[in-house]
């Protein structure tokens, strides 16, 4: 993908990614990738390919792995090819992201198309089921713990400064990660012990928040 392109491709995984919701291609998530859809990421040397991944798509894999989530919802990841043309075949020149960011979003729907050059995944069906959990034997254990490659940015303004999570980033972090009830009591208890959060959010309200919005969960049962 030329830098003319309307939208760089580390800002797009199939659909618009917010920085905070971006991770690093790493070891670990390259095999987990492999494990659940049977084949490796491939062209991470081309530049018409995004060179990340989201973080509830990975999230969702290492959960399957470990028993406690189903994985992802689709069993065909997206498939990128070299566009034909930069004017009708590249996907990140035909998708409007603009107005949309971390503190506007969304505000209105994206309009995703489905072209020769990026084919939209396929979503888990009776014939493409959920495979199995099962780990191999030449699943190396030193791929347990994420490695950083130094030389990969993923935004080129990434800001080093530490961040703390606001009462925004907790509710979206909370969505893409599928927490129950529990889960989501020792996630916002560990970041207040650990001083991550922001001094504007209230863990009492947060829980409060959980609870009100169980009631209509419950309500479509």
């Amino acid at each position: 993908m030329p830098r003319s392109c309307k939208n760089r491709a580390d800002k797009i995984f199939g659909k618009l990614t917010l920085k905070r919701c971006r991770r690093r291609l790493t070891p670990h998530v390259k095999k987990l990738y492999e494990l659940y859809f049977g084949c490796k990421f491939s062209d991470q040397d081309k530049n018409w390919v995004p060179h990340g991944c989201c973080v509830k798509c990975a999230s969702s894999v290492s959960s399957w792995l470990n028993r406690t989530g189903g994985g992802p919802t689709f069993g065909v990841p997206m498939v990128w090819r070299e566009p034909q043309n930069y004017c009708t075949d590249c996907y990140f020149c035909s998708v409007n992201i603009s107005g949309h960011n971390s503190k506007v979003y969304p505000r209105r729907a994206i309009v995703y198309p489905n072209l020769s050059s990026a084919i939209c995944p396929v979503p888990h069906l009776a014939k493409l089921p959920v495979p199995l959990s099962e780990i191999p034997n030449t699943y190396s254990s030193d791929l347990d713990e994420d490695t950083d490659d130094k030389s990969y940015e993923l935004s080129e303004d990434a800001n080093r400064e530490p961040h703390f999570i606001t009462g925004s980033d907790l509710n979206d972090l909370v969505q893409y990660l599928y927490l129950t009830k529990q889960q989501n009591e020792v996630l916002v208890s560990r970041l207040q012990q650990w001083h991550l959060l922001a001094g504007d959010v209230r863990v009492s309200s947060f829980r409060k928040r959980f609870r009100e919005l169980q009631q209509y969960f419950s309500m479509l049962l």
